[in-house]
């Protein structure tokens, strides 16, 4: 039996759950605690920045970080530096998705804004202990997944 990368990375976000879990971390409070709403924050931005990259063309190849991405380590460290970081360059994606009308895009767009209004009522943390730091991987792990982001624009 070898190794399936898809279906470990499918499976990542329910193990970080279930440590943090073990540690006496449910998600019922995780998920409205900061670190973890910062990783959703930095997910929704790279499904922003993906959409911006493949605008014109759908089967486009991607850098090699998206934003989001670029800022998780840096997160961990120091959340409000990577929010600082991150500020310098959303705006450019959103003014896009605005004007494109993109779905996902928006989509996308829209929930940076309702992920960012948590946040703001959370407070954005000088500096992260290890267990935040896994909530905020777990945040950013379980994103926002593609299946859910069609559905939600197909609806529309």
């Amino acid at each position: 039996m070898g190794f399936n990368r898809t279906e470990w990375l499918a499976k990542f976000p329910a193990l970080l759950g279930i440590l943090l879990a073990a540690s006496g971390r449910r998600k019922e409070t995780y998920m409205k605690d900061a670190p973890y709403l910062i990783g959703q924050l930095l997910a929704a931005a790279d499904r922003l920045h993906e959409r911006y990259c493949r605008r014109d063309d759908p089967k486009a190849g991607l850098p090699s970080k998206l934003l989001g991405n670029s800022l998780v380590v840096t997160a961990g460290r120091n959340p409000q530096r990577a929010l600082a970081m991150l500020q310098e360059r959303f705006p450019i994606y959103r003014a896009w998705a605005d004007g494109a009308g993109d779905g996902l895009g928006l989509w996308a767009a829209n929930r940076f804004g309702e992920v960012a209004k948590e946040l703001a009522e959370t407070g954005i943390p000088a500096s992260m202990t290890d267990a935040d730091r896994a909530e905020l991987l777990l945040g950013y792990a379980a994103g926002i997944s593609g299946k859910k982001a069609e559905s939600t624009t197909e609806s529309k």
